[in-house]
């Protein structure tokens, strides 16, 4: 569960938004799990941070793909992508550090969502 940040942009939500998420797959097998509340703390065009009530128990060797839903400037996003880290923060909040599976185009898209979400909330 290694994460490196090197993103030359990455939006912090103050407040944070209203997402969900969803587990996928664990280790390779797909698994159907119903969505659970989040919320997204910060964004880039390669990962996100969101932290929840919700444990999702795993070990170092575990990989875990999950399915992150959001909306930011009407627009809704439902993007997968894998833990890279859990951190627990207290008995009842956990921050997940994803890395996203984002094409160029997604990328795109999202950085630009990104300018005018920046622009709403500073003017």
């Amino acid at each position: 569960m290694r994460y490196k940040r090197e993103e030359a942009f990455r939006y912090a939500f103050d407040p944070p938004l209203e997402a969900y998420f969803s587990i996928i797959e664990v280790n390779g097998q797909t698994i159907d799990v119903p969505e659970g509340p989040a919320r997204l703390l910060d964004l880039s065009t390669h990962g996100l941070k969101f932290s929840s009530d919700l444990d999702i128990p795993m070990s170092e060797n575990d990989t875990i793909s999950v399915s992150v839903r959001f909306s930011i400037n009407e627009s809704e996003y439902k993007i997968n992508g894998e833990v890279a880290w859990r951190k627990q923060e207290s008995k009842r909040c956990f921050f997940y550090g994803i890395h996203l599976f984002a094409d160029e185009r997604l990328q795109q898209a999202l950085t630009q969502e990104l300018i005018v979400f920046s622009r709403s909330v500073n003017s």
